[in-house]
């Protein structure tokens, strides 16, 4: 069943301002009525808003949208809407963001300290088992780099494109694949030492990886600034 609750009742319960403007063509005979807070419109996934003789009826699930809970009991033929804290839910927003930056701020180090491992690697190579080592160390931290992709990514979808998360999702991908790279071509070097080709790619490699990440640290810790510093 469709369940519809007046303008006024919202109003009632929402702190935060929505109006009802302009008809949009009909349903069932009723003008459709757009409903915004703030200036936008909410969206429509449902039965729309409308006049009804005189009356603005808005279906409860829009209160969604606004952060409210709707809960609908059949057994009393009710519904309970419990309203969130328009404050609560900016400090849930901001708090989510930063832990998205902080753990992609971690991700950026372990890159950096990876590629500066690589470096390291080339004076080690007379250890046992270095290659299985290098692949260790890799395959560890692109399981971080997973973990942090599948929140941040959850981060940004929720909250959009101001936070900078994709462009940073973006790079790391980048300078991940390459730092990776590198890693394959030190792996061939450790047996081809006297090719110089080799020899010379894998110095500007490592340096390449070395570099990349450190603009990923700087890149990221901007971003955060960004939101949180100069708002």
């Amino acid at each position: 069943m469709k369940k519809l609750l007046t303008v006024t009742m919202i109003l009632f319960f929402i702190t935060s301002s929505v109006n009802a403007s302009s008809t949009r063509g009909d349903f069932e005979g009723n003008p459709i009525v757009s409903v915004k807070t703030n200036g936008s419109e909410l969206k429509v996934e449902d039965v729309p808003a409308i006049n009804y003789n005189g009356r603005t009826m808005v279906p409860i699930y829009m209160l969604k949208q606004l952060g409210a809970d709707v809960a609908w009991d059949d057994s009393t033929y009710s519904v309970n809407v419990t309203l969130k804290n328009e404050q609560t839910q900016n400090n849930v927003k901001e708090t989510s963001i930063m832990n998205a930056y902080n753990w992609l701020s971690d991700t950026d180090m372990q890159i950096y300290m990876f590629a500066s491992k690589l470096q390291q690697y080339m004076d080690l190579d007379q250890v046992p088992n270095l290659k299985d080592l290098l692949d260790r160390d890799y395959l560890e931290l692109t399981d971080e780099y997973n973990k942090s992709l599948e929140y941040a990514t959850s981060v940004y979808k929720q909250y959009g494109a101001e936070t900078g998360i994709n462009e940073i999702l973006a790079s790391q991908s980048k300078i991940l694949e390459s730092v990776g790279q590198t890693k394959e071509l030190l792996k061939i070097w450790m047996t081809r030492k006297s090719d110089a080709q080799i020899s010379s790619s894998l110095q500007m490699s490592v340096f390449n990886s070395i570099e990349n990440s450190q603009k990923n640290i700087i890149n990221t810790n901007k971003y955060a600034h960004t939101t949180f510093v100069q708002k």
